[in-house]
């Protein structure tokens, strides 16, 4: 729910950066479906480049996951976005 919420706003602070990854985190090591799997992967890379200074947002691999991030979003199921 947060992933989907907060699309394409995960850099607008850092307590917001620390969830995304946090929750990215959550759903890239759980037991769920491949699609939760990638989105969680992808949104832990959106994120972490940034948070830490590497990559800014306009970067060309920051936006290429946050692609990959809306390709997820529109596989689940809408229970798990709500």
């Amino acid at each position: 729910m947060f992933i989907n919420n907060n699309y394409n706003n995960y850099w607008s602070d850092n307590n917001t950066m620390r969830k995304a990854m946090y929750y990215g985190a959550l759903l890239e090591n759980s037991n769920s479906g491949e699609h939760m799997k990638e989105l969680g992967k992808d949104t832990v890379q959106a994120v972490k480049y940034v948070y830490i200074n590497v990559e800014k947002i306009g970067d060309k691999s920051t936006q290429a996951n946050l692609v990959r991030i809306k390709k997820s979003l529109d596989l689940i199921p809408d229970l798990y976005k709500k």
